[in-house]
């Protein structure tokens, strides 16, 4: 008794939502010392979608300075900023000789949030000891299935 095998049928709708052609453009060569110590990027709304950080970083001076770069979610119910403390996101410093040449690094993120900003601090930092910071984001979409 042959029976003939069923033919697949494909019930799934297909949709393709995009790809994001123009990064956002976090920090341009932003420079971070003492003043300002803290620098925050544009807001971005990601939409829950996946992408990669383009980070750029490179540093003037002799003297021991830190980076420190964090992601911040903004929460709309208490009106405030919360610095994203999970994963290598809880603590990804850098110190002015890792960068002394320039840092080219990128790294995939899966924003949760739907407001986000990166967050750049710069520790012991002066007029000649400093940090200059360029960031982008792409965001991806892949193929949406119903």
């Amino acid at each position: 008794m042959d029976r003939p095998v069923p033919e697949f049928q494909d019930r799934v709708a297909r949709q393709d939502i995009g790809y994001t052609r123009d990064p956002y453009v976090l920090f341009d060569s932003v420079v971070v010392s003492n003043s300002p110590s803290s620098i925050y990027s544009l807001i971005v709304t990601p939409l829950f979608h996946h992408g990669v950080l383009y980070l750029y970083i490179d540093s003037n001076g002799t003297s021991t300075h830190y980076i420190t770069v964090t992601w911040q979610y903004w929460d709309s119910w208490s009106k405030r900023w919360y610095d994203l403390a999970e994963g290598f996101w809880a603590a990804l410093p850098f110190e002015d000789v890792d960068t002394a040449s320039g840092l080219a690094l990128c790294y995939h993120v899966k924003p949760s949030g739907k407001s986000i900003r990166l967050k750049v601090t710069c520790t012991n930092g002066s007029s000649s000891n400093y940090f200059t910071v360029s960031a982008y984001l792409d965001l991806y979409r892949a193929v949406g299935e119903e």
